[in-house]
C-alpha cells in the first residue's frame, strides 16, 4: 500500500515545532518594537532640544522674556517656546554658569509616563549674551 500524506503524529509534531517557534520569536519580536518607540521617542526629544537651543542662540525677539526670566531664576520650565508648543512635552532650562558673554544652561526635555517614571534628555550648550 503506498503512503499519500502525513501521519496524525507526523501533524502534531509539525505544529508543535511551529508553536515553539512562535513562543520563542513573539516576546523578541514585541521587545525589538518596544526598543524602536523607545529609541524614536528620545530621537524626537533631543530634535526639541535642538530646536530650543537654535532659537534662544537666534535671539528671537518673542523670546527675551525668557532671558530676562533667566537672568532672576537659574531654572526656567517651559510648555511653549516661542510660537511653538512642545505638546505632551516640557522643557526645562538650568543656567549653570554665566560668564561677561556666555551663559552655560542645560536643555532639558522631558515627558512624565503614567507609571510615575520620566524619559527625559538633556542637551549643554553655553549661549552668547
Amino acid at each position: 500500500m503506498k503512503r499519500k500524506g502525513f501521519s496524525l503524529i507526523e501533524l502534531i509534531v509539525g505544529i508543535f515545532l511551529i508553536g515553539l517557534v512562535t513562543i520563542v520569536a513573539l516576546p523578541i519580536i514585541q521587545n525589538s518594537y518596544m526598543n524602536y518607540s523607545r529609541v524614536k521617542e528620545r530621537q524626537h526629544m533631543l530634535y526639541l532640544c535642538e530646536m530650543v537651543v537654535e532659537r534662544l542662540r537666534v535671539k528671537d525677539n518673542n523670546l527675551n522674556d525668557i532671558f530676562i526670566e533667566l537672568e532672576n531664576n537659574n531654572e526656567i520650565l517651559l510648555e511653549s517656546i516661542g510660537t511653538t508648543d512642545l505638546g505632551i512635552y516640557k522643557c526645562s532650562l538650568s543656567k549653570t554658569k554665566e560668564t561677561d558673554f556666555f551663559i552655560d544652561l542645560n536643555v532639558r526635555i522631558y515627558i512624565d509616563n503614567e507609571m510615575g517614571s520620566s524619559q527625559y534628555v538633556e542637551y549643554k550648550t553655553a549661549i552668547k549674551k
